[in-house]
């Protein structure tokens, strides 16, 4: 009987030796594929650990898209929308595994908070953002543009792709950086102006201090790096809109950016063409595009060479900055090449 045994034994690990190079070859298969995979999938990262929020049991999405105003995660969803902690302060969101589906061509918002009503600033959110990790920073807190009475923290992807998204603010305190792609922030103000509603002009006429609607059409022009004249604009669309414009606003008083001043000291003078000459030239260091935009003295949405002899004509009183050919030179030509 030990004879037999030994034999059924000896059988057995014959078999194994021969089936062990078989079972080795999978996981060696699956790490190469896993290896040649760059693919995030569709997760999200939150790194608490960076803030306060590190000692939370509890941090939730909120997700809705602009196009068409439909929530995909409902505001304190703490089942759908909590997300999973991964521990050492980083937190994740698998779409996938929460049954919701992006489209690449839309855009979203993303709000975090906690359980206890503690919330990030909104995030603008596509289907590039996926693998990112939002920085949230507790030591800097923002206006909720819907509620004058309420903060958030700010925040903002690793990356840098997309950030804390534009709003105009009933303080009229904050705005950011990106815009969603349905509007402009030239579309935000001409709204600012011509709304009664929280995020509006006539809303922050009440709440900021004795504040004129010249400062305040200014500032806020400002923040949104949009110059005098589409200030001029804007407040024509808002007349247009039906709302009775009954502020009063100085176009050659104003703080907002000015066409043509590069170095923004609210004159037209030939250090301003001097100024970009050396953009062009690539001897400074390039603004941002929004404020190049505002600046822009031929309006032709780049800076050239063609916007240093503009800004020449101006301050000779040949031309406008709109383009006017002077037939004369005198006070109202000054007057209306600035």
């Amino acid at each position: 009987m030990k004879g037999k045994r030994f034999i059924r034994v000896l059988s057995v690990m014959l078999v194994l030796l021969i089936m062990l190079p078989v079972f080795s070859m999978v996981p060696v298969c699956g790490a190469e594929d896993l290896e040649k995979s760059d693919d995030p999938g569709h997760v999200i990262y939150f790194n608490a650990k960076v803030s306060g929020w590190s000692g939370y049991s509890l941090i939730m999405v909120y997700c809705f898209c602009y196009e068409t105003g439909d929530d995909l995660i409902q505001w304190g969803a703490k089942r759908k929308g909590g997300m999973t902690d991964m521990g050492n302060g980083i937190w994740s969101y698998d779409f996938d595994a929460k049954g919701i589906a992006l489209d690449d061509e839309e855009q979203y918002s993303l709000t975090f908070q906690t359980d206890n009503g503690y919330q990030t600033h909104e995030l603008l959110f596509d289907t590039t953002c996926f693998g990112d990790t939002v920085i949230p920073d507790d030591a800097k807190e923002v206006e909720v543009y819907y509620d004058i009475n309420k903060r958030a923290i700010f925040a903002y992807w690793q990356s840098g792709k997309l950030g804390p998204v534009m709003y105009i603010t009933g303080f009229r305190h904050n705005t950011f950086d990106v815009s969603p792609a349905y509007t402009t922030p030239y579309q935000m103000f001409v709204d600012f102006l011509a709304d009664d509603g929280k995020t509006s002009l006539r809303t922050a006429l009440r709440f900021c201090n004795g504040k004129t609607a010249q400062e305040l059409i200014d500032e806020t022009a400002r923040d949104l790096n949009l110059s005098r004249d589409e200030v001029k604009s804007a407040i024509e669309a808002a007349k247009e809109k039906g709302q009775d414009w009954s502020e009063e606003w100085d176009y050659r008083k104003s703080s907002a950016l000015w066409r043509g001043d590069y170095d923004d000291d609210h004159e037209i003078t030939i250090m301003d063409a001097t100024r970009v000459q050396n953009l062009v030239a690539e001897t400074v260091q390039r603004p941002s595009p929004a404020f190049l935009k505002a600046i822009d003295a031929d309006g032709d949405g780049v800076l050239t060479i063609m916007d240093a002899t503009r800004i020449q004509n101006v301050v000779a009183w040949l031309m406008t900055m709109e383009g006017k050919i002077l037939s004369e030179h005198g006070a109202d030509g000054a007057a209306d090449s600035k």
